[in-house]
């Protein structure tokens, strides 16, 4: 140590002998002697550097402090700080005290001002904060905490702010810039468990020359907001009732015109009368018993039917099921689920790409549906999709592999694609579950017919060529041919009574 204090009394030889004992601290000033508008330069050196900086004030010869100051200390010990002795704050002639404070360590120096007192004229304005407060009286997490300040006039170019919590435990420092009419402001977010950890009372002290001012706000962590309640006039209730009442109008006279509609075609259904003739039938009820049987007529119904539906539905679905519609060209009888829903509707006047969709809305209230899944598939037959009907029919044969309608409707696929032979495998795969079941033995006579003979399976030891076939007589069954003009005038109203009733429940 004793060999840094030679060197820097060396390189300061120009300056007066600094004043150092046991302090700690060396310190010292250019000159003896100064003259107003002179520049006065401090320099020195601390014997060991335990903090960053020192502070260091100017007094004048009556003990009036006129200037206070952050020295930092270099990295080699020293420090310095250079002031400009103007009027009217060094215009009296006398002995001025420097001093400096360094945590426990204190030293002072001293230098002259000469020349004659130059009258006062002025009052000397001492540097202190005269206004200090926070924007509001309280804040939450997530709010930028405002201080606002002013001070009476600048000696520094800044404010030191400190943030202290409910405890007085500091948790931030900041620097209020003055602007040129003496204010200064700072600005800070709030991150609740961060800078801000409990609720309470904060406070924030400002630091300027020998002034000290303190501010107070509130924190809490949650600020609920007030619950806004809509007002609502007279003249707008008034409104909303009369198109309350304008619109339940004109849901009634829709489901008047519905209900009359379905009274006229309720009669106009019971007007028909069916003509019966041996021929196919595009469509039946899948997983069918008999309600009644003649020579001629076989009435079909479905075997577990829906709870939902009425005596009257049932009997609409029957009547629909014997009718065979136009649109419909197939050869080969589809087996079709019917149950209470747009989806076998839909289908029943060849819709089948509309039905689809509402069959797909039954999978997925339930994926294991095997109505569901084997009626899409027929509707995919109807289209000419045949492999893609065949995927929705081994879904089925999945969940359930002696499934009929499943194992049928792909016999038809395959027997529509020219798979002849695999096709009659199924059918008779569906004749050995229920040697019965009438369609797939009238499927396999259309299939047989179509087959070329050469393509034919024969029997063995048979001289002439037999197909693989039951013997049993297929039976007839009936296909309703209503008169031409009746039957679409009938069918076009059909339609339009599914038309209204999706429009109506958002079909």
């Amino acid at each position: 140590m004793g060999t840094k204090i030679i060197l820097f009394l060396a390189i300061a030889s120009c300056f007066i002998v600094p004043a150092f004992a046991d302090s700690g601290i060396l310190l010292g000033t250019d000159k003896e002697e100064y003259s107003v508008g002179d520049t006065l330069t401090i320099t020195g050196e601390v014997e060991e550097k335990k903090m960053p900086s020192l502070a260091l004030r100017v007094y004048d010869p009556d003990g009036a402090i006129l200037s206070a100051n952050n020295v930092e200390i270099l990295d080699d010990n020293s420090f310095s700080k250079t002031i400009s002795l103007v009027a009217p704050f060094y215009e009296k002639s006398g002995e001025y005290q420097i001093k400096i404070d360094y945590g426990k360590i204190k030293t002072s120096e001293t230098f002259l001002i000469s020349g004659e007192s130059i009258q006062e004229t002025t009052v000397t304005i001492i540097p202190e904060i005269t206004e200090f407060s926070a924007e509001k009286n309280e804040y939450t997490d997530g709010e930028f905490v405002t201080i606002r300040g002013k001070v009476s006039s600048q000696e520094e170019p800044t404010v030191l702010i400190g943030i202290y919590d409910p405890f007085g435990i500091p948790g931030g420092f900041y620097f209020g810039v003055l602007d040129a009419n003496n204010e200064f402001e700072i600005s800070f977010l709030i991150v609740d468990n961060v800078n801000f950890k409990i609720e309470g009372t904060y406070s924030a002290v400002a630091h300027y020359a020998d002034s000290e001012q303190t501010a107070y706000f509130d924190y809490v962590m949650y600020q609920e907001e007030p619950i806004q309640t809509p007002i609502v006039t007279e003249e707008e209730l008034d409104a909303l009732e009369e198109s309350f009442d304008a619109l339940e109008d004109e849901i009634n006279d829709e489901l008047k015109e519905l209900e009359e509609t379905l009274r006229e075609l309720e009669n106009e259904l019971k007007e028909i009368e069916p003509t019966t003739v041996a021929t196919k039938q595009n469509n039946i009820v899948s997983d069918v018993k008999p309600k009644k049987e003649t020579a001629n007529t076989k009435v079909v119904l479905e075997e577990e039917p829906q709870k939902n539906l009425s005596v009257e539905d049932i009997e609409l679905g029957i009547m629909l099921n014997e009718m065979a519609l136009r649109c419909d060209k197939s050869t080969l009888i589809d087996v079709v689920s019917y149950y209470d829903g747009m989806g076998p509707a839909l289908f029943r006047l060849c819709k089948y790409s509309e039905a689809i969709s509402f069959f797909d809305q039954d999978l997925s209230k339930n994926p294991k549906n095997l109505a569901a899944i084997t009626n899409i598939g027929a509707a995919l037959n109807k289209l000419g999709l045949f492999p893609q009907a065949i995927q929705q029919f081994d879904s089925a044969l999945e969940i359930n592999p002696n499934y009929i309608p499943a194992l049928n409707n792909k016999a038809n696929s395959l027997s529509q694609m020219g798979n002849h032979n695999e096709a009659l495998s199924l059918y008779l795969q569906v004749l050995e579950i229920d040697p019965k079941f009438s369609t797939s033995k009238i499927n396999m006579d259309t299939t047989q017919k179509n087959i070329p003979v050469k393509n034919l399976i024969f029997q063995e030891n048979e001289q002439k060529p037999t197909p693989i076939i039951s013997n049993q007589e297929s039976p007839k069954v009936i296909k309703t041919i209503p008169q031409e003009n009746e039957s679409d005038n009938f069918f076009e109203k059909i339609g339009q009574v599914f038309a209204s009733i999706g429009s109506i429940f958002g079909f």
